[in-house]
């Protein structure tokens, strides 16, 4: 997700915020289709790597929103739920797929 980050934030500054959003969000959503049809170890590694990329993507392109949008303590405000939404996403996911995992398979996670 880190070299994503790398990638996506300055392309984002000259391409535009939408088009590389939506590239990002359609990227990881087909790979996330394909990870769950995946047949072996080998396709499920670079079929994730690429999903934290089109992850990656909309983690970056938001705080960019961000500063395009809003100033000053707004700015702070915003920023600040967002990184509350993103720090409790990986604490609560886990709980959620290991219910997930009690009814269903793993290919169900994705």
């Amino acid at each position: 997700m880190g070299l994503g980050q790398m990638l996506f934030g300055p392309l984002s500054d000259r391409l535009g915020r939408r088009p590389l959003l939506l590239a990002g969000i359609i990227l990881y959503v087909l790979t996330s289709a394909l990870c769950a049809m995946s047949t072996g170890i080998e396709m499920l590694i670079g079929l994730r790597l690429l999903q934290a990329l089109g992850g990656s993507a909309a983690a970056v392109i938001a705080r960019a929103m961000v500063r395009d949008f809003f100033s000053g303590d707004e700015a702070a405000r915003v920023l600040s739920l967002i990184m509350l939404v993103m720090g409790a996403a990986p604490l609560i996911a886990p709980f959620i797929g290991g219910y997930v995992l009690v009814w269903f398979q793993w290919r169900a996670i994705f």
